[in-house]
């Protein structure tokens, strides 16, 4: 018996099982009913020598349960957006189900409400400040900008600052376009009123504004009158190195030349240049500045309508002292010339000179400084019996092709018009044409191809032709008619293919006599203008809702010859006032007292 408990356990062995059986999780404390001080003898994270934390027990031991601890508060977020309702706080060392740390949320049934959201314009305190709109200062306006109107008419101009509010404030609005915001009366909701100088609605232009309805001529602007047989049949702007070109009438013996302004605005200065006293003056046309002056030179002639002979003056600007006369020719100066030499004249390429008669058109490259004796033309085209090319109003010069290099345009007449690609070079035929024009259905007139002008009306670099003839007869008995083409073409073209025409709408009218184009209502589309022989009438028709094919009485304005048809149906298209709107010149020749009358377009 005794050996046996020998060797159970020594008194050592005893004391380590003894506290071993003290201190069952071995936190170094033993369990409270052995006579230790471990209160949870089972969890070794709970001794004394533990720190208190939220966990709903006693960590340390010392008879307290979380304390000194600050429990979380848990918000209910019903909306899921991460954020709850700060009145309704639960605390709770664990987050109950359905909660979030984070208060603050506003309105918990909208997960796009709450601290983090943006302010918006909505009438709700988006980020839950307790700021709605533009009260909040951190309020993001998208869309919602707003411009001040300094005369209160709804507009602002379109350079304003703009600024961001939920709301306009006082004083500003949503919409720009103003011009003048410091007259209310000026805006793009107001009625342009013309000629009163201002740009009432803003449009930068008016083009309610251009010639519409019936004209007068005994009620033109201005009126120019000063004496002298046949004064009025030719007229032309000169360069000479002033603001405005100088404004120079022909007449059947000498020309007048006008100073600026001739709007009618003062009395105008007029100089009797009498540039030739022996028959030149009837026709008058500006050369260009040949010379480098700054002035342009001057051709001038007179053909005898009776006896179709001619004489043709050259003078060169002389600076300081008006212009100085080179000399004279006439037909018999020109191998082969015929009789009307001088009733066509143009200026040709940069420095040239244009001359024509019945039947050809001589060209010379430069500006001839001797007229005795002529030099040879660089370049003739010839006509034949029936082909009256150089005469009465038939040549053009203009860059149909966009090449930049001018075409030669000829009206022959009797049912052609020729194109001669990049001019003339030496004596050709109008047969040698790169390209031709013929009349539709091939009627043969005697004055197709007559006053052919070209301008590009759609903007696509290249020019649209317009060509009349004032004997066209299909409808009326020389009614007349003008058509405009597409100027770039291959072999033969023929007007049954026009973009549009205008056609005479009675008897002997002979519209087409002379045709151009303007832009009386600064709108950016041409108006076509055409003129009778007849009647002594223009019509004006505007391009802006498109091309067609037209007769006088769908004209937009018609200009009505002084005692119905005196005046000759010539006309030059100029802006007289400079206020960015074409007006219209015209001429009434009279054996005994002619005059010039200038229709300004209304405008601004």
């Amino acid at each position: 018996m005794f050996l046996f408990l020998a060797c159970l356990t020594s008194p050592a062995e005893y004391d380590a099982l003894l506290a071993q059986a003290q201190d069952a999780d071995g936190d170094g404390y033993a369990a409270l009913e052995y006579g230790g001080e471990d209160c949870n003898d089972t969890d070794a994270s709970v001794s004394p020598a533990a720190e208190d934390i939220c966990d709903s027990q006693d960590n340390d031991c010392d008879g307290g349960v979380d304390e000194g601890i600050t429990i979380p508060i848990w918000y209910p977020d019903q909306d899921g957006d991460t954020f709850g309702v700060s009145e309704e706080g639960i605390a709770a060392c664990f987050r109950p189900e359905g909660t979030v740390p984070e208060p603050g949320d506003c309105d918990d049934q909208d997960t796009k409400i709450n601290p983090s959201a943006d302010e918006v314009c909505d009438d709700q305190d988006n980020d839950c400040d307790g700021l709605i709109d533009d009260a909040d200062e951190l309020a993001e306006v998208p869309g919602q900008t707003w411009y001040p109107d300094a005369d209160g008419d709804g507009y602002a101009l379109d350079d304003a600052l703009a600024e961001g509010f939920c709301t306009a404030p006082a004083g500003y609005v949503e919409t720009l376009g103003d011009c003048n915001d410091s007259d209310k009366s000026v805006n793009p909701g107001a009625v342009e009123v013309c000629q009163d100088g201002i740009d009432n609605d803003c449009s930068g232009g008016a083009p309610e504004c251009g010639f519409e309805g019936a004209y007068t001529l005994n009620r033109a602007d201005l009126v120019l009158s000063p004496g002298g047989a046949d004064f009025g049949s030719s007229f032309a702007l000169v360069e000479v190195g002033e603001t405005q070109p100088w404004l120079f009438v022909g007449t059947s013996n000498k020309v007048f030349a006008f100073e600026p302004p001739y709007d009618g605005s003062e009395e105008i200065e007029t100089w009797d240049l009498r540039l030739k006293n022996d028959g030149t003056g009837k026709q008058v046309v500006s050369l260009g500045d040949s010379n480098g002056d700054g002035v342009d030179e001057i051709v001038s002639s007179y053909s005898d309508t009776s006896t179709y002979d001619g004489t043709v003056a050259l003078f060169v600007s002389a600076s300081g002292s008006g212009w100085q006369e080179v000399g004279t020719f006439d037909r018999h100066a020109i191998s082969g010339s015929q009789f009307g030499f001088g009733f066509e004249l143009s200026r040709y390429g940069e420095h040239g000179l244009l001359v024509g008669d019945l039947g050809h058109v001589y060209l010379w490259d430069s500006l001839p400084t001797t007229t005795s004796p002529l030099p040879t033309p660089d370049g003739v085209v010839e006509g034949d019996e029936s082909y009256f090319a150089g005469f009465l109003n038939t040549t053009l010069l203009a860059d149909l092709n966009g090449d930049g290099v001018d075409e030669l345009v000829l009206g022959g007449l009797y049912g052609r018009m020729d194109v001669f690609d990049g001019g003339v070079s030496g004596s050709v035929s109008y047969l040698d044409s790169d390209r031709w024009l013929v009349s539709e259905a091939g009627y043969e007139s005697s004055a197709f191809g007559g006053s052919p002008r070209a301008v590009d009306m759609d903007g696509d670099g290249y020019s649209e032709l317009a060509v009349t003839d004032f004997s066209y007869s299909l409808e009326y008995n020389f009614a007349g008619a003008a058509w405009i083409v597409e100027g770039q073409w291959s072999g033969q073209a023929s007007t049954e293919n026009a973009l549009a025409s205008v056609r005479g709408s009675e008897a002997e009218a002979r519209l087409g006599r002379t045709v151009e184009f303007l832009d009386g209502n600064d709108d950016g589309f041409y108006e076509i203008v055409v003129s009778e022989a007849g009647t002594g009438n223009i019509y004006l028709f505007d391009s802006a809702d498109g091309l067609s094919d037209w007769t006088t009485g769908d004209s937009q304005a018609n200009f009505v010859g002084i005692n119905n048809g005196s005046c000759s149906a010539e006309f030059l298209v100029m802006d007289a006032n400079h206020d960015g709107f074409d007006d219209l010149m015209t001429g009434c020749p009279d054996s005994g007292n002619g005059s010039l009358h200038l229709l300004l377009a209304p405008g601004l």
